[in-house]
């Protein structure tokens, strides 16, 4: 099967009772090169036969989403290290899959000593995906969510990280990362080891005040030529569409598929 062009899809972009097949049916018919999959995805679809079905429609797996969020506590902790040693045992037999790590965040903990813990349990993890032979990537998340999901949220917070972690890479996420001083720097190459580019538009829905992940064309942010950067300094890396259907009420997943692959045919004639 030939791919139209170059870029990846995340399925989160789906419903969630439309059949991983169906999702990978639908990318493949897009023209996309590959896919990135989710905890509910590989429940349904175990590692083994994921990659049979991505061989079928010769695609691509670009991330594994999401292992981490080390600071829970009792029981919660518990079943989050359970689900982390699934992702790794998910991640090591899909081979050269590449695992997301979201460290997690805290609302007792003040956000130095957040960021302490989750620096001292993300190398021990890293530690168990070097012996399992699997490449993780970290993600910060926008600073809205450093109580909730991602203590650490600027490419300047991350750095000593990868000081650390030599074997870590980056996922950059532009919803998350649009507003940093130093994403230009890290797109050209200057700052971090990047493993993936996740896209999407930012806009402001009519009413609300908080940016949301929206399709391409309908923000305001330069996607363009953030992906024009990764592509010349990361040759490489593979870039993926990142939307949530959960939050894009009443909008088809089909028609953004059918957009979105159209707005990256263009960037690549132009």
């Amino acid at each position: 099967m030939q791919h139209k062009h170059p870029f990846s899809v995340n399925q989160y972009l789906c419903p969630p009772d439309m059949p991983p097949a169906d999702f990978l049916d639908m990318v493949a018919r897009f023209g996309f090169r590959g896919a990135g999959v989710t905890q509910q995805c590989l429940e349904a679809l175990p590692a083994a036969d994921m990659a049979r079905e991505l061989a079928a429609r010769n695609l691509a797996l670009t991330s594994v989403n999401s292992a981490g969020f080390f600071l829970q506590e009792g029981e919660a902790a518990i079943q989050q290290d359970k689900r982390n040693r699934w992702f790794l045992q998910q991640a090591r037999e899909l081979e050269h899959a590449r695992l997301n790590v979201i460290v997690g965040g805290s609302a007792t903990l003040s956000l130095s000593a957040a960021r302490d813990l989750a620096a001292t349990r993300l190398r021990a993890f890293a530690r168990e995906a070097a012996e399992a032979g699997v490449q993780l990537m970290l993600e910060p998340l926008h600073h809205l969510n450093a109580r909730t999901k991602s203590c650490f949220n600027s490419i300047s917070q991350i750095r000593p990280l990868f000081d650390a972690l030599p074997e870590l890479t980056l996922n950059a996420d532009l919803y998350h990362l649009w507003w940093d001083p130093d994403l230009d720097r890290l797109l050209r190459g200057d700052l971090l080891p990047l493993g993936l580019l996740q896209i999407c538009d930012v806009g402001i829905p009519e009413g609300e005040t908080v940016p949301r992940r929206v399709p391409l064309g309908e923000g305001f942010i330069s996607w363009s030529e953030y992906v024009h950067a990764t592509r010349q300094a990361f040759p490489g890396v593979p870039i993926e569409l990142e939307l949530f259907i959960d939050q894009l009420p009443g909008r088809d997943p089909v028609y953004i598929l059918t957009s979105s692959a159209a707005a990256l045919a263009d960037f690549l004639e132009n």
